[in-house]
């Protein structure tokens, strides 16, 4: 038998943390799939689902900028007015309750213990990454503290002055409300 050489021994550690790192990556795959196929799982397909239609349905009735060039040039600005908005705030409220069923749905099984904290360390993103990427809902107050912080940065006192005074497309975004009133924090 020959003796090994050190080339051999370093060829034969990869190839052991190859099939190691395959037979890990199989491993949390089976298991993640395990779980997805449980009611648990359910409920998080379900929660991902309702976070999803809340950022689709975002585009027509959530806070999206009054001028969008980004929803115009892919052809979506209809869903901002008439049955655009009708079906955009239907797809947002139905996603909205089925994240609600799915957070009471899954609150109950990690209360029983049928979820580990290793689950919820990737639900937890999944369920966020949508609404992240989503308009500001419900509100137009993000305009209003951008619009405030512009205010800053060319000079005004937000303390003194309203957005009012420094016009630009910041301001058309602003609730009307907000337009004059000073920054309140």
């Amino acid at each position: 038998m020959a003796p090994s050489t050190g080339e051999d021994t370093a060829n034969s550690r990869e190839q052991a943390m190859r099939s190691g790192s395959n037979t890990d990556l199989r491993s949390t795959a089976r298991s993640l799939g395990d779980f997805l196929r449980s009611p648990e799982g359910h409920a998080t397909l379900l929660g991902v689902l309702g976070a999803a239609m809340i950022m689709f349905g975002g585009f027509g009735a959530g806070s999206v900028r009054r001028q969008d060039p980004l929803l115009e040039s892919m052809y979506l600005s209809w869903l901002r007015f008439g049955h655009g908005q009708i079906l955009s705030t239907v797809i947002v409220w139905v996603g909205v309750v089925a994240m609600i069923t799915a957070w009471v749905r899954l609150g109950r099984a990690t209360l029983k213990g049928n979820v580990s904290l290793r689950n919820l360390s990737w639900i937890v993103p999944a369920w966020t990454a949508p609404l992240l990427l989503s308009v500001p809902m419900f509100s137009r107050d993000a305009y209003s503290y951008l619009a405030q912080g512009a205010l800053l940065r060319d000079g005004f006192d937000p303390y003194e002055v309203g957005p009012v005074v420094n016009p630009g497309i910041l301001l058309d975004n602003v609730s009307n409300v907000w337009t004059t009133t000073t920054a309140p924090y």
